[in-house]
């Protein structure tokens, strides 16, 4: 009893330096599966129809058919071991396994959030600063062509040919600078919606 009890405190306290670790998934299954003696471990997630593979360790199952013991953790996961019935005095150690897998998936979960939220933050400020320069280099080729047509229609003065002429070609070449943003413009729209390599 004294050994069993030594044993069980010996994996309780490795088993609590598992969650330090980047991903504590594998190593928590790979504890799991040495702590009892199992041929294999897996944490299976119920995807559609199929189950997926999230960590495993040994001759792992790849369904929960294929187990001798599954364990529902939520969410559509379970743990699926193989090899060995668990004993009932291993129940509280493996709740404690069970515990801290919890735990990790959420810390993953968390953890894909928050890559999530920093992309997203990431691409509204590339979005903010791309409307900022936009918007400036549209309205500079479109007041270059407002000044010129408005001097133009100004009945007053009296523009010579090579006046009209100067006024016509800026016209002309900030309405092509116009048009060469506005393409490029329309170009990145189609990149972002996926639909030009």
């Amino acid at each position: 009893e004294a050994t069993r009890a030594a044993a069980e405190a010996s994996t309780l306290a490795s088993l609590a330096g598992t969650i330090a670790s980047p991903d504590p998934l594998p190593v928590l299954v790979d504890h799991l599966q040495h702590a009892f003696g199992l041929t294999g471990v897996a944490l299976l997630r119920k995807v559609g129809g199929a189950w997926q593979t999230e960590a495993a360790a040994g001759d792992a199952p790849t369904s929960p058919g294929e187990a001798d013991q599954v364990r529902p953790l939520g969410g559509g996961l379970v743990l699926a071991v193989r090899g060995s019935d668990l004993a009932a005095e291993d129940r509280r150690v493996l709740n404690a396994f069970v515990a801290q897998l919890a735990a990790a998936i959420d810390r993953r979960r968390i953890g894909a959030q928050a890559a999530e939220a920093a992309a997203l933050a990431e691409a509204n400020e590339l979005r903010s600063a791309l409307l900022q320069a936009v918007s400036h280099d549209l309205r500079t080729p479109l007041a270059g062509i407002k000044a010129s047509a408005s001097s133009l229609r100004q009945p007053d003065i009296d523009w010579s040919d090579e006046d009209r002429d100067e006024f016509l070609r800026t016209i002309e070449d900030e309405t092509d600078r116009l048009t060469a943003l506005v393409v490029n413009l329309l170009d990145m729209s189609r990149i972002q919606a996926g639909a030009v390599a």
